[in-house]
């Protein structure tokens, strides 16, 4: 196939890309900079073609799309605002709404039907919500769970899922999957400062997620858009003097009264369980979380 790649120049882009090209695709690659030279000259020898554009603005994209030779057959957007931290709200929220908007509906317009986009497990409204809101219906959490989005990253997540659907209607054959990312890093020892509670403790190798993209492009028996949490099977919560806490111990610790429905069975024999259901993933995608 040939894939568009956009963010090609960060974590999940750059690693999705060289998996790709590993597979024997052949890849344009995108980013708002050049991709750096490094990771340039490692991919030398791979068909990869590099085009430097801003995603919000519609020229910029129809120009990736009228260049392609051949046509796209499949898009990767991992492009957008990783984090908004420190950035004003509303430019969070046009950057990942605006250019996820430009390129899918550009890619499905003319033809492509197989794509896959950066959500994550923030649309539901974690990570930057205000703690007096902090609130869970249930937990594990699946892709089911209601979306109550309120910081401006957040949000912007729970539109691109719907923008999804809203494409996949206007386009009947057509494919999407949104990605739920967690807390993601190329191993889990370098969690350590980052994995919290306000994330239930998640996190996503880059292996996994680039194997879920992958996956999310490749597998067959499903259409239409689906929402994927792709998550390690366990909680990561660093040990201290040789204990580990078990998942409803830290969900009593640092959630009390702010779940409704602790389905308890989830953690019987298995008591550091992710609060996380990735069944949805692997049922549909064949996927697993490796590291």
């Amino acid at each position: 196939m040939h894939i568009l790649v956009t963010g090609a120049a960060g974590l999940i882009g750059s690693h999705s890309m060289r998996s790709l090209l590993e597979q024997g695709h052949t890849v344009t690659a995108t980013d708002i900079a050049p991709l750096p030279e490094a990771l340039l000259d490692s991919l030398s020898h791979y068909p990869l073609e590099q085009v430097t554009a801003d995603l919000t603005s519609i020229p910029a994209v129809d120009a990736i799309f009228d260049s392609a030779n051949p046509p796209f057959d499949a898009v990767v957007h991992v492009g957008g605002v990783r984090s908004p931290v420190g950035m004003d709200p509303r430019l969070v929220h046009n950057i990942n709404v605006t250019a996820t908007y430009n390129v899918l509906y550009t890619a499905v317009s003319r033809g492509v039907r197989r794509l896959v986009q950066a959500s994550s497990c923030n649309a539901l409204g974690l990570s930057w919500t205000k703690p007096e809101h902090w609130h869970v219906d249930y937990v594990p959490v699946d892709e089911k769970h209601p979306k109550r989005p309120e910081d401006a990253y957040s949000l912007s997540k729970q539109v691109i899922e719907a923008q999804a659907e809203s494409l996949c209607r206007l386009y009947p054959g057509t494919r999407i999957a949104s990605l739920r990312m967690h807390y993601t890093r190329q191993s889990v020892t370098e969690t350590t400062s980052g994995v919290k509670h306000t994330g239930l403790w998640a996190w996503s190798s880059v292996k996994a997620v680039v194997d879920a993209t992958v996956l999310a492009l490749t597998s067959e028996g499903w259409e239409g858009a689906e929402v994927f949490h792709i998550a390690d099977d366990e909680i990561f919560y660093p040990a201290k003097g040789g204990e580990q806490s078990t998942s409803l111990e830290l969900l009593e610790r640092h959630w009390s009264g702010r779940v409704t429905d602790v389905r308890k069975e989830w953690w019987e024999g298995s008591p550091r369980r992710s609060f996380f259901d990735t069944t949805k993933a692997k049922t549909l995608l064949g996927w697993t979380h490796t590291a």
